[in-house]
């Protein structure tokens, strides 16, 4: 088992990814739309490491993002720290996390996010009064099926 962290180089953990995964990535260049800069995207099936080209300032801007949307990828479990995976009920997990679950309309729909595993980050002078903190972000489009991504870190400011 190897472990990263959301300040390291992205070549660091590709290296790493590509051992644990069993193959190289596929490598896609994104030009970046809305809060998402131009990324360069490595994919192995459904587990994707971003490096957006903007880079990371530790301690509150990570170097790459994650996001996941199968429950394994060539063979090998993906899950978070509390053993939550692609698959499981969103419901459930809903009921588990009231306090950092929420509802936003998308197309018709109310699809369902839940923050889990927050990580809380140094004061900040551009923050006073509000905690920051990382944590992993599941969405689930239908909130009685499962959940289909999960993405980390996701930045929390506060608001």
């Amino acid at each position: 088992m190897s472990t990263f962290d959301y300040f390291q180089s992205a070549s660091e953990v590709v290296a790493g990814l590509s051992q644990a995964l069993g193959s190289a990535p596929i490598v896609e260049n994104f030009e970046g739309r809305n809060d998402v800069p131009p990324t360069t995207r490595y994919q192995w099936g459904g587990f994707v490491l971003n490096d957006p080209v903007t880079g990371g300032t530790p301690p509150f801007s990570s170097n790459t993002w994650v996001r996941v949307s199968a429950e394994a990828v060539n063979g090998v479990h993906i899950g978070t720290v509390d053993g939550i995976a692609i698959g499981d009920s969103a419901a459930e997990l809903e009921a588990r996390y009231p306090d950092t679950s929420f509802r936003l309309p998308s197309g018709g729909q109310s699809e369902l996010n839940i923050g889990v595993g927050f990580v809380p980050l140094p004061p900040s002078d551009d923050s006073a009064g509000s905690a920051r903190t990382f944590s992993v972000q599941l969405l689930a489009p239908d909130p009685l099926g499962p959940i289909t991504q999960l993405t980390t870190p996701s930045p929390n400011w506060g608001a």
